[in-house]
């Protein structure tokens, strides 16, 4: 059964099953799974804004900016590899942040994506780095 969550002014149906009977959003692609686990494991475990329950947050009324945005920000990724986290940063307020549709709907973002950045840009370079092994 599938539900739909107001985002601003855009839906995302939330559909599927993951471990533990929670709820994938459909906007997730196949091939994101594995970054989807290691963000969950090293991001989400420290995140202060982690929904009760949570991962996923999006299904229990939380607007996760890196569930909304994973793919964005595993692009980011593929295309930075920087030692610094500045060019990461940069990419993900101008191609992220700018268009999240949480800007729209809260006075201040509610997002930690920025403070927990590093930790994500590592958990993606960590599944890279597996899958070239």
């Amino acid at each position: 059964m599938a539900r739909g969550l107001h985002l601003g002014r855009r839906w995302i149906e939330a559909a599927g099953k993951l471990e533990g009977g929670a709820m994938q959003a459909a906007y997730l692609k196949p091939e994101l799974e594995p970054y989807l686990k290691a963000v969950r494991a090293r991001v989400c475990s420290v995140c202060s804004e982690r929904a009760p329950g949570g991962p996923p947050c999006l299904p229990r009324g939380k607007h996760c900016g890196i569930e909304l945005h994973l793919d964005k920000i595993v692009d980011i990724v593929h295309r930075v590899r920087s030692q610094t986290l500045e060019p990461y940063d940069e990419l993900l307020h101008r191609e992220v942040c700018t268009f999240c549709p949480n800007r729209e709907t809260y006075a201040e973002c509610p997002c930690p994506m920025e403070s927990l950045l590093e930790l994500a840009v590592e958990a993606i370079e960590e599944v890279e780095q597996t899958a070239e092994q």
